[in-house]
Order: C-alpha cells, then sequence, then structure tokens
C-alpha cells in the first residue's frame, strides 16, 4: 500500500515539474484524497482493551 503513495508521489512530482500551473490542483487532489481516506478509515477515540 505505502510503495504505491511513493509511486503516486513520483508522478506527481514528474508532472509538477512539466506543468508548474497544475501544482494548485494536486493540492487539492491530494487533500479530498486524504479526507476520502479518513471517512474510509476513521481513527479510533479511544482504545478499549478487550479484557477490561
Amino acid at each position: 500500500m505505502r510503495a504505491s503513495f511513493y509511486e503516486l508521489d513520483r508522478k506527481e512530482l514528474a508532472s509538477v515539474l512539466e506543468n508548474p500551473l497544475r501544482t494548485r490542483e494536486l493540492h487539492i487532489d491530494r487533500a479530498k484524497t486524504s479526507w476520502a481516506a479518513l471517512r474510509l478509515f476513521p481513527a479510533p477515540a479511544k482504545r478499549v482493551s478487550p479484557l477490561a
């Protein structure tokens, strides 16, 4: 999973170098992706011990 993120970063970097005007779009896309990931995998509010 992590390797795919690194691969994506490399592709993004290449596209930014080719087209600097696309930088803002990339940041918006990354923000949307991050929010989607947070909705899919919310962090547990409090860890509960199964033995408690």
